[in-house]
């Protein structure tokens, strides 16, 4: 009986290891509270009976699904709870939050979680939290905990923090969350609000948040100073000022790597600063300008914002404009991928992958051959993974550099403002000429690393489109099916990305990109033709923000004196730039060629 009695004891204790065992708890929508909690198959069906259940330091995992709430959750202790599960898993590794939606609805009637712990809140979709006075999502009062890959959606606090409310010391930290569309009805902070309260903010998005006073993403009052790291705010707006930040009362908020970018209210639309109150921003993107070390004004160039896509395009001056040093740099961004990966942090929510390794450094560079005949006077780096080839006759002189992964062949001559580097032989350098300090390199240790050059998968279809003889047409971002604008034909297009089967502009004909408003993305299937004197314009900015992906191996052509502005991606084919045609921007595929006076020219600003 004795031994029967010890067992027994050490199975309750197994099972019930959050006596400081850091035991896991169960909750599924299909479960019942009079059940045990211990597994899936004994779920608890709320989320406050397993905090109740649960002690200091246990796990509480809850099954993707909606839970409507008639109470707020109190979460009074510390223990982790953890949504984006499919019931499945047995380690914590296995959840897939972005795909296996945890929801706690408020149901537009309670606050759905007050804290007074230093727990964890990870994985969930907090939507429709109400309370007529503080923070409608969670209430954080005098307690620090971490709340992380979550959304607040639509959630209203009467007066202060329609998403959360920091209360009197309560400093969490908020990383990888969104924050959309939550509301203060009458007063401050539409996202959060932070009374004598200091959270650590990284990795977040703020978008279309609303208060009807002040700070319509987020108001610190009362000494609070939150740091607030490689976050994003778009679109929020205040009826006072602070329509994306409101700071008053000694409260001097720190902010680094940040993206700025619609926010609006009648005083200080991005940022203001009140009574005693100045917030010190720092390698930030902030629309009118904001003192301090590293900050630009420009247009991050976000690829689709209004829809909540706030990655950087390949040429976002966001891009490696950020401080490695800022304060709370988070080891990754908020998909998980590496923080840094070029000399440099990105600023805002996303760090943008390198294309290739380094070739956004050349106007020319190819997987296989360059080769430049009789060229006009260039300017830009031109480079290969295998071979550059200067055909017979002379060449003018490239302000740049020739970078062959491969070997050099010099059969005509060309006279280089810069430095010729080959990991191979150069062969007949007797016409290869170089000024001002420029050297020639063969055999080069360490060697020109190779360049990946990225695969393009996309398709296209819809309404063909003609552009006739000498008419104009304007053509919104989409779908298409073949897209020919014929003879001194002009077509317009607007901010945004293009899916064209193919793509033919005629003699005379010209294609006007107005990047005004943001970048041009032109996505080519089958077939890309410029013909004699064509020409592709650029309105409202730089040619760095116009890109043609061409995904076919085909022979693309530029032909006799065209112009073309932006930057030829196609990997796949080989790009000839006729007699006397332009180039202002940059080609990258298989093989180049250039001919007889043809002249290139890297982005203009």
């Amino acid at each position: 009986m004795k031994r029967f009695l010890l067992l027994l004891s050490c199975i309750s204790v197994l099972a019930f290891a959050g006596s400081g065992w850091g035991a896991v708890w169960y909750v599924g929508s299909n479960g019942s509270d009079g059940d045990d909690g211990q597994s899936w198959n004994s779920a608890f069906a709320t989320i406050q009976r397993a905090v109740d259940a649960a002690a200091e330091g246990d796990e509480i995992w809850v099954l993707a699904g909606t839970y409507v709430l008639n109470e707020t959750v109190r979460v009074n202790k510390a223990v982790s709870l953890y949504g984006g599960f499919n019931g499945s898993e047995t380690e914590l590794e296995q959840r897939d939050w972005h795909n296996n939606i945890t929801t706690v609805d408020g149901n537009n009637d309670v606050l759905c979680f007050s804290v007074s712990a230093d727990s964890r809140i990870d994985g969930f979709t907090i939507r429709n939290g109400y309370d007529f006075y503080y923070g409608g999502g969670i209430r954080n009062i005098r307690s620090s905990p971490t709340i992380a890959n979550s959304t607040f959606y639509m959630n209203r606090g009467g007066r202060y923090g329609g998403a959360i409310y920091n209360d009197s010391a309560a400093s969490p930290t908020i990383i990888n969350c969104t924050f959309y569309g939550n509301s203060a009805d009458y007063y401050y902070g539409g996202a959060i609000y932070n009374y004598r309260s200091s959270p650590a903010i990284i990795n977040s998005t703020f978008h279309k948040n609303t208060a009807r006073l002040s700070g319509g993403a987020i108001a610190n009052f009362f000494g609070s100073s939150p740091t607030i790291t490689n976050t994003t705010f778009y679109d929020n707006s205040a009826g006072g000022s602070g329509g994306g930040i409101w700071n008053f009362s000694s409260s001097n908020p720190i902010i680094t790597n940040t993206i700025f970018l619609g926010n609006t209210a009648p005083d200080g639309p991005e940022v203001y600063n009140g009574s005693l109150s100045y917030a010190d921003v720092a390698y930030s993107n902030v629309p009118g300008g904001y003192l301090g070390a590293g900050n630009i004004d420009a247009d991050p160039q976000f690829v689709d914002p209004d829809n909540g896509d706030f990655h950087l395009v390949e040429r976002s001056p966001a891009i490696d404009a950020g401080d490695p040093d800022a304060p709370s740099l988070p080891e990754t961004d908020f998909e998980g991928d590496p923080r840094i990966v070029g000399p440099a942090p990105d600023m805002g929510v996303d760090e943008a992958p390198e294309r290739g390794d380094n070739l956004q450094e050349y106007v020319l560079y190819a997987k296989d051959k360059v080769e430049l005949k009789r060229i006009s006077s260039s300017q830009g780096n031109v480079g290969s993974n295998r071979k550059i080839k200067i055909e017979r006759g002379r060449s003018r002189t490239l302000k740049g550099d020739l970078r062959s992964r491969g070997k050099v062949k010099v059969k005509g001559s060309i006279t280089v403002d810069g430095d010729v580097i080959s990991n191979g032989a150069i062969y007949g350098d007797g016409g290869l000429h170089v000024i001002n300090g420029g050297t020639i390199t063969e055999h080069a240790d360490p060697a020109l690393e190779l360049i990946d050059f990225p695969e393009l998968s996309f398709t296209a279809g819809g309404n063909d489109i003609k552009v006739r003889k000498r008419r104009s047409l304007g053509l919104d971002p989409g779908s298409y099916g073949k897209v020919r604008v014929k003879r001194k034909g002009v077509l317009n297009l607007s901010s945004g990305e293009y899916y064209m089967r193919k793509f033919e502009i005629d003699s005379r004909a010209s294609v006007v990109m107005d990047v005004s408003k943001g970048p041009i993305v032109v996505n080519v299937v089958n077939q890309f033709d410029i013909d004699y004197r064509a020409e592709i314009k650029v309105e409202g900015g730089s040619t760095k923000d116009v890109a043609i992906n061409v995904l076919h191996d085909r022979y693309i052509k530029i032909d006799y004196r065209a112009k073309v502005r932006g930057t030829l991606y196609a990997p796949n084919s080989k790009v000839k730039l006729d007699d006397k045609s332009q180039l202002e921007g940059a080609v990258h595929a298989r093989r180049i060629s250039m001919d007889r006076k043809a002249r290139f020219s890297p982005h203009a600003e």
